[in-house]
């Protein structure tokens, strides 16, 4: 369906932008791994998060198929706060604090951010 839409090859410009990120793949995955450790690791221990939600931790329930099944974990990951913190604003908030807003700002990249919240309804998937 993109073929119809947009044409069944790239333009030049993107083509070149594609062979020009290629070059660097390898390496920029393998920092987002370390990235997704260390934050990982970060918000398991810390007091205000209950649960984090990504396959790279040993506590996770998937853990050993994970293992199995990839050479790199990624940098995905999601978590669960605590109790005591509930709702959009506490979203926000985390969104707001996060310094890749300023990168955000500066080249009008979207967020990956979801704010999700605790009062999202009934038909919301539960973790």
């Amino acid at each position: 369906e993109a073929g119809v839409h947009y044409g069944g090859t790239m333009s030049p410009f993107n083509a070149w932008l594609t062979m020009r990120g290629a070059s660097t793949l390898s390496l920029r995955m393998q920092q987002h791994q370390k990235n997704g450790i260390k934050v990982s690791n970060f918000l398991e221990s810390h007091p205000k998060v209950s649960a984090v939600f990504y396959p790279g931790l040993e506590s996770h329930p998937q853990h050993e198929i994970a293992r199995r099944q990839m050479d790199n974990f990624s940098g995905m990951l999601g978590f669960r706060l605590s109790s005591e913190f509930k709702g959009k604003e506490a979203a926000e908030k985390i969104d707001s604090g996060l310094a890749r807003n300023k990168v955000r700002r500066i080249f009008g990249a979207s967020s990956f951010v979801d704010m999700v919240h605790a009062n999202r309804g009934p038909h919301a998937k539960q973790f």
